[in-house]
């Protein structure tokens, strides 16, 4: 339906939001933590390039994460299922 397709583009739309946000802060260095919680907020909400960001930081322990290697598997794939 009509009301379907438009709340769809409604969170595609705040998810990636949240992605530039995150991407914004991380490059200005600032807000870290903020930046990551940017981060997982956009992943949460289906974006699949968060979804890849917030894997390989889990991951490697980027964006000043805590390394955690199941986390990471987890969002990588989801990513990749995602496409």
């Amino acid at each position: 339906s009509q009301t379907c397709k438009g709340f769809n583009m409604l969170i595609k739309e705040v998810g990636e939001k949240y992605l530039n946000d995150a991407l914004f802060l991380r490059k200005e260095g600032k807000q870290m933590s903020l930046a990551l919680r940017c981060l997982e907020r956009s992943a949460e909400l289906g974006t699949a390039f968060a979804m890849f960001h917030l894997g390989f930081a889990c991951w490697s322990g980027g964006w000043s994460c805590k390394e955690d290697v199941t986390k990471g598997a987890f969002w990588l794939k989801r990513s990749a299922d995602k496409g």
